[in-house]
Parts: C-alpha cells; structure tokens; sequence
C-alpha cells in the first residue's frame, strides 16, 4: 500500500497519522521517516503541524537498534524540551509534557537507566497532573530494574500497580513484574510481622486477581 501512495500529495492529516502508525505500531519504525520528513519539507506547513511532524520524527529514530539514530532522537527531544519550557501557552505545555516523557523513554531505549531515571523521577516532580505519569511511573521501575536496583523496582511496580490499578495495561505487568522480581530476590521472613518475599509474591498475585474478579 506504501508504494502505491504518492506521498507528495498527501495532506498535512494523512502524512501524520500514518507516518505515527508507522513509528509506533509496527516492526519497521523507519519506515514513517519519509512521512514526516515530506511534512517537515514543506514551508507552508502549520506550525503544530510541524511539532507533530518533529516528535513522530524524534519516535521513529529512537526505535532504531541503530544507536546514531537513537542519539539523533534523544537530541531531537531535548531541543522540544528546551522550545517548550518557558511557553505558557496550552499547546506548549502540552508539548512539553510529551517531550520529558518521550525523553525518559528514549533514554531506557538506549540503555541509558540512570538517565532515564532521572528525567521520570523530574516529571513526575513537575507535572503531578501530567498526561504520561502512568506510562513515566512504569518506565521508572523497568529502568530501575534494568539498573539492577531491585528494591527500587520492587517498589516501584507496587505503586504504578496500586495507583493505576483500573488501567489494565499499566496494572497488569507491574503486578506481574513486581511478583517475579520477589521471587528473584527471594528473601526470608525477616521478622515476625515481616512476611517472605515468596508470600509477597502469592498474596500480590491472588489480591490482583481477586480484583479482577470483582470488576
């Protein structure tokens, strides 16, 4: 279908939607660049448009294994961040918003944990209202457990569990991930009041579920 499409023809609307299909929703991310750069081409393109255009751009490039494409991406980002702060405007913020969680995420997709910590522990700071603090939340505890800090991970797939608990998608893999870094890090009943890291696991995975079951 790509191949028949005339690209230069196509409006502002299409070029976006599917060059952002591409970015985000297949195996071959590379091929929305065209997309974006066609619409970024354009002198009489609006300039949400080309912010759109930008971070779709930014999105693609970051999943690349290619690691010069990935830091082209991460510097994409931190130039909409730099744009973005200082702005009042409602479109601004919003962009804004976007950027620090694309530039957490862009950080662990290039195996940057410490940095990708440290941009999700900035946002959720920042933006207590922000539109990506679930998605930031779990990023925050893979990044930490990609770093090695399992307690940290532990803890933090326990809060995105506990504070997203009706968003599925966020709920259903931090229980998960928290049950299997308990078995991992397998602890003993270190005091009386204290339960085994085993128990954790089970009553976790049976509290999850049993509210499943309630919905």
């Amino acid at each position: 279908i790509q191949k028949s499409l005339d690209i230069k023809s196509m409006t502002p609307f299409a070029l976006k939607k599917l060059g952002a299909y591409l970015a985000e929703k297949t195996d071959h991310p590379e091929d929305a660049i065209p997309y974006f750069e066609e619409l970024l081409s354009r002198k009489n393109a609006g300039k949400a448009d080309l912010v759109e255009a930008r971070f779709g751009l930014a999105l693609a490039l970051s999943r690349s294994a290619d690691k010069a494409q990935q830091a082209k991406a991460l510097a994409m980002m931190t130039e909409l961040v730099t744009e973005a702060q200082g702005r009042t405007t409602a479109d601004s913020q919003k962009a804004l918003d976007q950027a620090r969680y694309y530039l957490s995420q862009f950080n662990y997709n290039a195996g940057n944990y410490a940095e990708a910590i440290k941009q999700a522990l900035d946002y959720l700071t920042k933006f207590p209202s922000g539109n990506f603090r679930p998605q930031v939340n779990m990023l925050l505890a893979q990044s930490y457990e990609k770093s090695g800090d399992i307690d940290a991970a532990v803890a933090g797939y326990g809060q995105a569990a506990l504070t997203y608990m009706p968003m599925v998608r966020i709920s259903a893999p931090a229980t998960e991930n928290m049950m299997k870094l308990l078995r991992q890090r397998n602890r003993a009943k270190p005091g009386l009041d204290q339960p085994s890291d085993k128990y954790l696991a089970y009553t976790t995975g049976k509290s999850y579920v049993t509210w499943g079951q309630s919905q």
